[in-house]
């Protein structure tokens, strides 16, 4: 089904095989809502952080999201080869919306300004929070990919990847304005209370994608497709030892770690001076309106 799309007065072409346009639409919705959460939740998550232990330690934030992710990594895989990628979102989905429960009721009890600044209860649920929300910005999209390409075949992922990132952007750009028009009116706290619904709205939608979708059209590169638990997975040590020894796989990495170092300098730099500007609320609405 050829689709026309034109772009400074020229016509591109996607030239999509029958049924591709709506599966690939629907998992455009499904990223949109996966990173839309997550840029819902990334201002609320630096205000908060900021608010109570301060912008200096950011960077002791990012490491001990980094040593953090690590067994959570490992875990992540163990359950990758025990359920089919549908059933992890599932599953992923209620223990995020859970803990984030949690999270919404320390945050509605205390006044962030009231909050002893360095003392170990602002430590400890800023610092929670702050990884909360990078693990589930890690596990969420990491998972929905793996899922895309189990049912995505190579030529079919050249035609609709590119419509599955577009339409992910109205994610991106819609949670953090949420938050840049919502912060100050609603409070931190019952910001949360969205993201938690956003979070399980990934289970209807997974749900409606897998049992309306003809099944012939769920097989993608490896010949099960999602629907089957893959036992041949390298694990989290093996996914180390593959990039280290495959040359191609390095020169991936090191592209992509080079453009976070150094987004992660200007990052720090920026929200340093954020903070001396803005607090509480009003920072998270700023940061809301610098993620759109």
């Amino acid at each position: 089904m050829p689709v026309m799309v034109y772009l400074d007065g020229m016509a591109i072409g996607f030239n999509f095989q029958p049924g591709e346009l709506r599966r690939f639409v629907l998992l455009g919705l499904l990223f949109a809502l996966i990173v839309g959460t997550y840029w819902f939740l990334r201002p609320i998550k630096d205000g908060i952080f900021i608010t109570l232990i301060g912008a200096g330690y950011l960077p002791h934030a990012q490491l001990v999201s980094l040593i953090s992710i690590i067994p959570i990594l490992w875990l992540y895989s163990k359950l990758v080869d025990w359920l089919p990628r549908q059933q992890l979102f599932y599953v992923l989905a209620i223990f995020f919306s859970i803990l984030l429960i949690g999270f919404t009721y320390l945050l509605h009890q205390i006044s962030m300004p009231g909050w002893l600044a360095g003392s170990w209860s602002a430590w400890l649920l800023g610092l929670a929070f702050y990884v909360f929300v990078k693990v589930f910005g890690s596990i969420m999209v990491a998972l929905f990919w793996a899922f895309t390409a189990d049912i995505t075949t190579p030529e079919s992922a050249q035609r609709g990847y590119g419509l599955i990132v577009a339409i992910g952007q109205i994610g991106n750009i819609g949670g953090s304005l949420f938050v840049n028009y919502y912060a100050v009116s609603m409070g931190t706290s019952a910001l949360t209370l969205y993201s938690i619904l956003a979070i399980l709205a990934i289970i209807p939608l997974v749900f409606y994608l897998i049992y309306t979708t003809p099944s012939q059209d769920l097989i993608g590169y490896q010949a099960h497709g999602s629907l089957e638990p893959t036992v041949s997975q390298p694990g989290l040590c093996g996914g180390f030892r593959l990039i280290l020894s495959q040359p191609y796989l390095l020169a991936i990495f090191s592209t992509i770690a080079i453009y976070e170092l150094v987004q992660a300098i200007f990052d720090f730099k920026f929200k340093m001076l954020a903070s001396q500007v803005y607090q509480g609320d009003a920072l998270v609405e700023y940061l809301g309106q610098f993620g759109a």
